[in-house]
């Protein structure tokens, strides 16, 4: 209480709720003399929420762009003004580009900076950043790296982190064309088999790969007159393409080749692929080979 010149002022704080306080001053000498009312409203305080979310899913493929979706809320019981999303890009992704409703955001350095404005109470304000990863592994927005700054109260940080694992690609199978041979069974005959080892996408894999034949998948025909495999397996694949050479053996009949890509240590199994191969008796194909 400050007293002067026989004025009195008199500072009041705000308390922790909101609503309407009526102040009345009474004479200290007179306790009927008293002032009219002077009523206060306080209001109540914004509570902005920041969250990061994902639409198509928790892990992303390397180099491939994904979106992020932050969402900044307001469920407190009064609007906020002037308010600012800052988005600090983690180490291993990109900016890809800036996706953004009525916002006006921009990028400075590491940092992307989007003017929110007005967000009502019980309203929210979406901003939306598709990034590329650049690097396979877990790559995490920090609490401290998704922020708003706003007119009415101090800056608000987000209340979790939010993780996004990148995928980088890995030899998963093989393809094999042809997938279908016929053979003269005269234990000479021969047919080339092009082997391109594909991604967990079925893409083409262009990195270094081997592949096998494992004994329990080996050709359904046994014995010396089975044929075989006279490339030497397990096969390495530099660039994840190479060949082999299968040669008939003598007795008819169908095989089925089987080729595995080998696995990488804490890899997932991978999937076998077959190329069918028909030997046919000598006569039947008068000593030629049909591959088709």
């Amino acid at each position: 209480m400050i007293s002067e010149s026989g004025v009195t002022a008199v500072q009041f704080t705000a308390g922790n709720e909101p609503g309407e306080v009526a102040i009345i001053v009474h004479s200290r000498h007179d306790p009927t003399l008293a002032t009219e009312p002077l009523r206060l409203t306080i209001a109540a305080s914004p509570e902005l929420t920041i969250t990061a979310t994902s639409d198509n899913t928790a892990t992303a493929r390397l180099d491939v762009p994904f979106e992020v979706n932050f969402i900044v809320a307001n469920p407190g019981g009064s609007n906020v003004t002037e308010a600012q999303l800052l988005i600090d890009t983690p180490t291993g992704l990109a900016i890809d580009s800036i996706v953004h409703g009525n916002q006006v955001c921009s990028q400075s350095g590491n940092t992307v900076i989007c003017q929110l404005g007005q967000i009502g109470s019980g309203g929210e304000s979406m901003v939306v950043l598709s990034y590329r990863p650049s690097a396979p592994g877990p790559v995490t927005f920090a609490p401290e790296a998704y922020r708003v700054t706003y007119a009415e109260g101090a800056p608000i940080v987000a209340g979790s982190a939010y993780t996004v694992d990148v995928e980088g690609p890995r030899a998963a199978s093989v393809a094999i064309e042809p997938a279908e041979v016929e053979l003269v069974a005269d234990g000479a005959d021969s047919t080339t088999i092009t082997l391109t080892v594909l991604n967990q996408w079925r893409e083409p894999y262009d990195g270094p790969a081997t592949v096998q034949i494992p004994p329990n998948l080996a050709p359904t025909i046994s014995g010396d007159d089975a044929g075989l495999i006279t490339s030497p397996l397990p096969l390495s694949l530099p660039n994840g393409r190479g060949e082999a050479v299968y040669q008939a053996g003598r007795t008819p009949g169908e095989v089925t080749l089987n080729v595995l890509v080998v696995n990488a240590a804490g890899e997932p199994p991978n999937e076998a692929t077959q190329a069918t191969l028909r030997l046919l008796e000598a006569a039947t194909l008068n000593d030629t080979a049909h591959l088709y």
